[in-house]
């Protein structure tokens, strides 16, 4: 109901991005901190191409496994 009522008013829908729920659930850790952290790796990565490029080498099958 707040989404059509927001949708009304040209504001932005009310959504949760629920992807996160599983993995707070089982790592149990849901600290702000650590999506800082994980934020300063990804800009580090997106910055030095070549650490990048590591990650980029492993193969798909591998990378699945890890995940």
């Amino acid at each position: 109901m707040g989404s059509v009522i927001g949708s009304l008013f040209n504001s932005l829908p009310m959504t949760t991005y629920s992807g996160n729920n599983g993995l707070i659930f089982f790592t149990r850790q849901s600290d702000r901190r650590i999506g800082y952290v994980v934020a300063l790796e990804l800009l580090f990565l997106g910055i030095f191409s070549k650490v990048s490029g590591v990650f980029q080498a492993i193969p798909p099958p591998c990378y699945g496994g890890i995940v």
